[in-house]
């Protein structure tokens, strides 16, 4: 979470915050379930709101004492999911460009070995003409004859990171777009508020 949202939080949950009712009532939230306190974060931060955590402790005893089971009413695979997605309110960037950047690391290291393997077959290429680029032609013909497969993935694998790649840098300005604009939208809803 707090690699997510770029602050010190602990939880997305509200069980360790409260709210201004007037902050909240300005500041037009959409969700209705567990993404409102995602939500509520991330324009407050936008906002430059002050968020402050109160440390809160569980205590458990009374139900252990009594006999009783604890039990959870929230299940792991949505919870799991509703704070990936969280995350992905905050900074939608970071998804796209993790994943760009393994994928053009695993495109760099096949068409890094397609190029070693090419440079270690050409000088046992006897040709008459003795140009380098007939001997770099023929011996990257060799390679592929040996693994066409290495080139069918490091193609791939570099055309996929090129593309994810750039959505991220797409969300990235995306949602600096949405940034400004919810804070200007902001800062005039309450100057006509004042008037």
């Amino acid at each position: 979470m707090r690699f997510a949202a770029q602050e010190k939080l602990s939880t997305f949950t509200g069980m360790v915050r409260a709210y201004k009712s007037e902050f909240i009532k300005n500041m037009n939230l959409k969700t209705k379930d567990y993404e409102i306190n995602p939500e509520i974060l991330y324009k407050a931060m936008i906002l430059r709101a002050r968020i402050i955590e109160i440390p809160a402790h569980l205590d458990w005893s009374y139900q252990n004492n009594a006999g009783k089971k604890r039990t959870s009413s929230m299940r792991i695979i949505s919870t799991f999911y509703s704070g990936l997605m969280a995350g992905f309110i905050f900074r939608p960037y970071i998804f796209f460009l993790s994943v760009g950047f393994i994928l053009l690391l695993i495109s760099l290291y096949v068409i890094g070995w397609i190029f070693f393997n090419t440079f270690q077959i050409m000088p046992t290429i006897h040709m008459e003409q003795v140009y380098f680029d007939d001997r770099f032609s023929k011996a990257i013909g060799l390679v592929f004859q040996q693994r066409p497969h290495a080139f069918f993935i490091g193609g791939i694998t570099l055309l996929a990171a090129i593309q994810i790649l750039s959505l991220g840098f797409i969300s990235l300005q995306q949602k600096r777009y949405f940034e400004e604009s919810f804070h200007i939208s902001a800062s005039i809803y309450k100057l006509l508020k004042l008037k």
